[in-house]
């Protein structure tokens, strides 16, 4: 029988408690370089779907540079997958393991082009949707500015895209504990792994960022309905300065919590002796120590 969610949430504790400040440089180095390839790859698509004269080539190579950022963001996220499941099984660590995907690309490459497909869905449809409401859209835009509809659109394509990926929550971690596994073969036994169960790992995963996620929606929320002014500047700047602090701590116990509840639920397949789930190897959860062997990348550990 799977663990207690009070269990997992002991696991978790312990495990965020040793590796906090570890798990935070990760994420902003995560955080960095994701900002940094989206910049660099998507800015220019920007400006070729933008411009006074746009042609047919323009709108191709616009969807190239659009995919190619959505694979490298997927590519980088599978390896800051691993990152944080080391920490849970108490690994060797190091920020190099973030970039690990880029070393393995040609098996990673096609889980992140079906990602990132189902990226560009998401966008497609919530533009159509955005397209049926285009007056109370448009509407919008001239009450509180080009950045609010920006900011609607990325956040409803980015749920919709959570909603659409839920059940291949499982990808990365399959891939990295099959190394023989195809992409489209990890996308059905997550799929499998999780049916019936994504309620349980959402409710969990929201559970983990307990009080820090209340304070920093909390926060956002109050931000949004009271915009800075400069008679409270000093007073917004404190409570900026909660929200992150509150927002990192929910983030890196949130995203710590997927491979905790991985962990657990792989770990009660196999003493079920279910079908579903046959690593064909050495029990993945269990404490490992690292050998001379055991492959890393160049850097050091941090």
């Amino acid at each position: 029988m799977m663990k207690s969610d009070r269990e997992l949430m002991k696991t978790l504790d312990m495990c965020v408690l040793r590796n906090k400040g570890k798990a935070l440089i990760g994420l902003i180095v995560f955080a960095v370089c994701e900002t940094l390839l989206t910049s660099v790859l998507g800015a220019p698509a920007l400006l070729l779907v933008t411009s006074d004269t746009i042609s047919a080539s323009d709108i191709v190579l616009a969807a190239v540079l659009i995919f190619a950022a959505l694979t490298c963001v997927f590519i980088l996220a599978y390896g800051f997958i691993i990152f944080n499941m080391r920490f849970v099984r108490r690994q060797f660590v190091s920020i190099g393991f973030i970039f690990i995907g880029f070393r393995e690309y040609k098996r990673i490459i096609p889980a992140a082009l079906l990602f990132s497909l189902c990226a560009v869905i998401s966008l497609v449809l919530t533009e159509f949707g955005l397209y049926l409401l285009r007056n109370q859209f448009q509407a919008l835009i001239k009450e509180h500015g080009l950045s609010a509809g920006v900011g609607i659109i990325g956040g409803s394509a980015l749920l919709l895209f959570i909603l659409l990926s839920l059940k291949f929550s499982f990808v990365w971690p399959i891939m990295w504990d099959m190394p023989f596994i195809h992409a489209g073969s990890a996308f059905l036994l997550s799929a499998k792994i999780l049916k019936g169960q994504v309620t349980h790992l959402v409710k969990f995963v929201i559970k983990a960022g307990g009080k820090s996620l209340i304070i920093a929606v909390s926060f956002f929320l109050f931000s949004v309905l009271i915009p800075p002014n400069s008679s409270g500047g000093f007073v917004f700047f404190i409570l900026d300065f909660i929200y992150f602090v509150n927002l990192y701590t929910a983030l890196i116990r949130m995203l710590i919590a997927f491979p905790v509840f991985f962990d657990a639920y792989v770990q009660d397949l196999k003493k079920s002796d279910s079908h579903i789930l046959e690593l064909g190897a050495p029990d993945s959860t269990t404490d490992t120590t690292t050998t001379d062997d055991e492959e890393k990348p160049d850097d050091s550990d941090t």
